[in-house]
């Protein structure tokens, strides 16, 4: 198992860092494109940075929300044979807590991706989560789970709309929650459409490949819209373009003040405040930089 591993590693190792190094490219351009200016640059060690940080945007949605459609069909009879009903109304129940689950995830997915990149606290969306966990771990140790089955199905569902609930009131103050939650939603949405084509259609080659097609031109929607909206808002310490003040000092006696946008080896990019223009410097001629 462990040799079989270490052979795909090899084989697509090479393929993996090209598809993140082009994912990069495409979000790092689509940031800087706000402030009209693009990046022609071949080789930058931010591109490869920048999709690192789309890969792991990806990953957590995979981790809390992807394996919710992967697995769904298995999850909803689980969940059906556990409350031993299996009438119309009760199957109609269980889907609906199944969309539950998906908004539950993403809301979770949402705050996990800000509280590691924006570093935005949430406080009271995870005061109640720890409260809803204990209670319902309670239940398990105590079997009361296997006692009660539809009660534990009737608090989870309560505890999850609540979640879902303090996640629209007080985390959606923050315009990153959108953001991030509406990337999240668009790529369930994607998913839901793409499960549905398969499943109504006949998967002939021609209709996996355009599958696999709009895939791709999917992923690179999403990941123009991560540069534009999502990465402009990622804190400088992990390779982000959040706003950062700089103050540079031209070895002609020059001065530019202004907002950073890109630093690289050969020029430096920043929004001048007194003009609101975006003015390239090349790094040779700058004498020093004070960061505010």
């Amino acid at each position: 198992m462990l040799e079989k591993f270490i052979k795909f590693i090899k084989e697509y190792i090479f393929i993996a860092i090209l598809l993140v190094y082009i994912l990069g490219f495409i979000v790092i351009n689509s940031y800087i494109g706000t402030y009209q200016f693009y990046q022609t640059e071949i080789l930058n060690n931010l591109y490869l940075i920048a999709g690192m940080q789309f890969m792991v945007f990806i990953g957590i949605y995979y981790f809390f929300v992807g394996k919710q459609f992967i697995y769904g069909d298995k999850w909803i009879n689980e969940e059906i044979l556990f409350i031993e009903c299996k009438s119309f109304i009760c199957i109609s129940v269980i889907y609906v807590r199944y969309l539950i689950e998906i908004f539950f995830q993403s809301s979770l997915a949402t705050i996990v991706f800000l509280s590691i990149f924006i570093e935005i606290k949430f406080d009271k969306y995870y005061s109640f989560l720890a409260i809803s966990f204990l209670f319902l771990f309670f239940f398990d140790i105590t079997n009361l789970d296997i006692k009660f089955k539809k009660t534990k199905f009737f608090l989870e569902t309560t505890f999850k709309l609540i979640a879902i609930y303090f996640f629209f009131k007080y985390c959606f103050y923050f315009k990153h929650t959108l953001y991030v939650f509406s990337l999240y939603f668009a790529i369930s949405i994607y998913i839901t459409f793409v499960i549905y084509i398969l499943a109504t259609y006949n998967k002939t080659y021609e209709r996996i490949l355009f599958t696999v097609f709009m895939g791709l031109l999917f992923l690179i929607s999403i990941a123009l819209s991560f540069g534009k909206y999502i990465y402009p808002n990622i804190s400088k310490k992990y390779g982000g373009g959040k706003k950062e003040i700089i103050k540079i000092y031209l070895k002609d006696n020059n001065v530019y003040n202004g907002y950073l946008i890109l630093d690289t080896n050969i020029y430096t990019v920043i929004k001048d405040q007194e003009t609101n223009k975006t003015i390239k410097i090349i790094n040779d001629n700058i004498e020093k930089i004070i960061y505010n």
